[in-house]
């Protein structure tokens, strides 16, 4: 946490993540760059905006595990995929799901 904060990498870190259980989260900022070399691990998430979707796709790399989505149609979302690199993420779920529910 201190590491984003003291590099200028984080928009927002939470004043109260000492005293909180994980999830802790990060809002990244516009120019971070080496985010992943800071990163922990144990339930901390790192956020970061976006201007369009297909931006999601030039940053992500083999280390990325989960892309978390909300308000993208299956058409969006499939349009990104096939911008992806190979080996970059396992899997895209709807925030708050671990794994995509299927009917």
């Amino acid at each position: 946490m201190y590491a984003y904060a003291g590099t200028g990498q984080a928009d927002h870190v939470d004043s109260e993540w000492m005293t909180q259980a994980p999830p802790v989260r990060v809002r990244l900022s516009d120019s971070a760059s080496d985010f992943r070399d800071f990163h922990c691990g144990g339930g901390l998430f790192l956020e970061k905006d976006f201007d369009s979707l297909r931006d999601v796709a030039t940053i992500l790399i083999a280390k990325d595990q989960t892309l978390s989505y909300f308000g993208y149609s299956a058409s969006e979302l499939a349009d990104l995929a096939t911008l992806l690199p190979a080996r970059s993420i396992d899997r895209i779920v709807p925030v708050g799901r671990d794994r995509l529910l299927r009917p």
